[in-house]
């Protein structure tokens, strides 16, 4: 019950009823103490590409439980935006019809749900942290020759990511952040987390030429990198997800397959 739970007694757990019912437009007095929320049937929605969703779909796929993978032709997003929440995409529809939105903090309940978002506060910092870095990264690969066109965005891309370039230096921080914080293919810690799967996702789109001028070897001078994508790419459940897309697999998705042979 939620008095054991809590470790309250009767007159304390009563008290706080009462003082909530007197509160109004808050709602159930023990709303927020839901410990039973779940994510079994649950819709994610997304653009039929990897993007901001494969990182979700990879963790709904570790975590096991039934869910939709629906994924919306760009013709049709203008006509569905007004039902996303901060109309945008990837969303997460549950069971009773409520939708969550927002990609970081859908792969944190995920996370959560599934037991790969550490309870350890320390660790949950620095998982929170890389996949930031990540993020950052992200953006200072597509912001590079953001006013050139063609030929030259990508020769400025291609000097970027050479070794003393803003890419390079971007991406060799978050290989001497692993080399810190994270150990035997992990990126933070020894066990699989939030951080593994954002940076499988992002750094597997960063090199399989999501971005025009940024090479296929850009990763190959970061073995910690390399041995994160290897050991995302080689879960039981990343194996069974992708070999389930069958001939629907995108070049992008068979890149990211391909991380699982990977040589150290």
């Amino acid at each position: 019950s939620l008095r054991s739970v809590f470790g309250v007694g009767d007159r304390h757990l009563d008290f706080i009823c009462a003082s909530r019912q007197s509160e109004p437009g808050l709602g159930s007095p023990l709303a927020h103490l839901d410990l039973i929320m779940s994510l079994d049937d649950c819709t994610l929605t997304y653009f039929g590409g990897t993007g901001r969703g494969e990182v979700l779909r990879l963790a709904l796929a570790r975590l096991g439980v039934q869910w939709t993978d629906e994924r919306l032709d760009f013709k049709d997003w203008q006509a569905a935006k007004s039902s996303a929440p901060w109309g945008s995409l990837p969303t997460l529809k549950l069971a009773d019809g409520q939708v969550l939105a927002q990609t970081k903090a859908l792969l944190r309940l995920i996370g959560k749900k599934g037991g790969f978002y550490p309870a350890d506060e320390l660790l949950a910092f620095r998982t929170d942290e890389l996949i930031d870095a990540v993020e950052d990264l992200s953006n200072t690969v597509r912001l590079t020759g953001a006013k050139l066109e063609g030929a030259e965005k990508e020769a400025a891309r291609m000097v970027s990511a050479e070794a003393g370039g803003e890419i390079y230096l971007a991406i060799h921080k978050i290989d001497a952040f692993i080399g810190l914080h994270g150990t035997d293919g992990f990126a933070v810690g020894s066990a699989l987390t939030t951080a593994d799967f954002a940076l499988f996702t992002t750094l597997s789109s960063i090199a399989g030429c999501t971005y025009d001028g940024v090479p296929l070897t850009v990763l190959d001078p970061f073995p910690r990198i390399h041995a994160v994508r290897k050991m995302v790419a080689s879960l039981p459940t990343t194996i069974a997800w992708y070999a389930g897309r069958g001939d629907a697999k995108s070049k992008f998705e068979l890149f990211f397959e391909s991380a699982k042979d990977i040589v150290l």
